[in-house]
């Protein structure tokens, strides 16, 4: 799940009820460069996250303009369309070298295609993922047991201690 003012996307653990943080640094502002380290990326209000068969999860940066993935294989981030700059492009180029402005929600199928929202060009838009490389290993980040509420290089197997995920008391019977 996306934390829109907290800059995060998380993951709960059914298992065993434990929130771990898979990307972003906490920080609210421009873009960091490809092929960083997830949880030390910065985000500008994401809005939208939708994941793929291969465990990749892609995400709207709406204020950086940008679509971005998590990479299953790395537990990097990386742009997959959108130039940063606000504005529109006539669909013609790369996914990356497309304008957009205020990326919103986004889907993708069983096909490799995503769709999104290009809210600000009032356009349902969409780019094909078969270019972006697939791993078939296991991924190579593994949850650590450092607290969730500091950015680290990987997933955190304790729970987060932010109140948006502070579980809620139970009544007593």
């Amino acid at each position: 799940f996306l934390e829109y003012n907290g800059a995060r996307i998380r993951r709960l653990q059914f298992s065993s009820g434990v929130v771990l943080i898979i990307a972003g640094s906490g920080t609210t502002g421009a873009i960091s460069t490809d092929n960083t380290i997830a949880t030390s990326t910065n985000m500008y209000y994401p809005r939208s996250i939708w994941g793929d068969t291969n465990g990749n999860v892609y995400y709207s940066d709406t204020s950086n303009q940008r679509i971005r993935m998590l990479d299953h294989c790395t537990g990097t981030i990386k742009t997959v369309a959108g130039t940063g700059s606000a504005g529109y492009s006539t669909g013609q180029g790369s996914a990356t070298k497309e304008q957009l402005f205020s990326p919103y929600g986004l889907w993708g199928d069983n096909n490799g295609t995503v769709y999104f929202a290009d809210y600000q060009n009032y356009k349902i838009r969409k780019f094909d993922v078969f270019n972006i490389s697939i791993c078939e290993n296991q991924p190579t980040s593994q949850p650590t047991n450092q607290p969730s509420n500091q950015p680290t290089s990987q997933p955190s197997t304790q729970p987060s201690v932010s109140p948006s995920s502070q579980p809620t008391q139970q009544p007593s019977s």
